[in-house]
């Protein structure tokens, strides 16, 4: 069973470009740690002889219509948006 290190949530943590309190980062090293279980546990299953995607064979996908509905015109939207110019929303940006 492997364990996460506090090392690997920091790096998560940095990853992911949120920052956690000590006691956060603590909390979430348990969660990762239970995730990390579940899926050892789910190693320990019998699936000899299963073709892949067995368990979707029986499953049925139903789908809602794509129905288009009114919605608010673009002034509106502009009015509720901290930044926006006649060509769309101006966001902060994320990649540097």
């Amino acid at each position: 069973m492997a364990e996460i290190s506090m090392d690997e949530v920091r790096h998560i943590a940095m990853l992911s470009r949120i920052s956690f309190s000590d006691e956060e980062l603590e909390r979430l090293r348990h969660e990762f740690r239970d995730i990390i279980r579940w899926v050892d546990k789910l190693h320990e299953l019998n699936t000899e002889g299963l073709p892949p995607g067995a368990d979707t064979e029986t499953c049925s996908t139903s789908f809602r219509k794509d129905l288009t509905k009114p919605s608010h015109r673009a002034d509106v939207w502009r009015t509720l948006a901290p930044w926006c110019d006649e060509e769309g929303f101006k966001v902060p940006r994320v990649v540097e």
